[in-house]
């Protein structure tokens, strides 16, 4: 993408757009925050169990990587080689950070307060990693992956390392003295 593309796009001089861009990745990061800005809403705005960090952090996951399906700019953004895939505009910068870390800090607050998530962790990079991780499965080979494999990997992976571990239920425990010698419990 040049700049003299975008001017002509947008049906102004090339001197406009630098007045409000002083390069062509300042405007990429304005592209993308506002697509983030967007993204976040439609991801928030209808979740089902907001009190359920385990629910609502993979959903919130899968629903951000598959909102580049069919927008042309977010899949040329992310096409092998693209520039948000790219080092020279990484996907975590501390923009794009702040801006989801905005939208989510009340629920990650939430959670943390009820024991769903590690007191110690740091909010601030585990919305980093939730980031990096959301571009690499933007991208090739994920982005071709369907939405219940990235939803496998956001259970199994993601969210398994920022929530505590469930505690588990009488019913689900088995008694030390009803192992056999190979740790293995008998057959009933």
């Amino acid at each position: 993408m040049r700049i003299e593309e975008v001017a002509t796009e947008a049906g102004v001089s090339r001197s406009t757009v630098y007045r409000y861009f002083r390069s062509r990745d300042e405007l990429l990061l304005a592209v993308l925050l506002d697509r983030v800005d967007t993204a976040m809403d439609v991801a928030l705005e209808s979740l089902p169990h907001p009190y359920d960090a385990r629910v609502t952090l993979v959903e919130v996951f899968v629903r951000g990587t598959s909102l580049i399906d069919g927008d042309a700019l977010a899949e040329a953004l992310f096409a092998a080689g693209g520039r948000a895939s790219g080092d020279s505009l990484p996907l975590a910068t501390e923009p794009i950070v702040e801006a989801v870390h905005k939208r989510l800090e009340p629920l990650l607050l939430r959670w943390q307060d009820s024991g769903q998530l590690s007191a110690d962790l740091d909010l601030w990079e585990a919305v980093r990693w939730l980031i990096a991780a959301g571009g690499a499965m933007m991208a090739p080979p994920w982005s071709s992956r369907s939405l219940p494999d990235k939803r496998v990997f956001a259970e199994t992976y993601l969210i398994r390392a920022l929530l505590q571990p469930a505690t588990p239920t009488p019913d689900a425990e088995v008694s030390t003295s009803s192992r056999r010698d190979d740790g293995k419990t008998p057959s009933r």
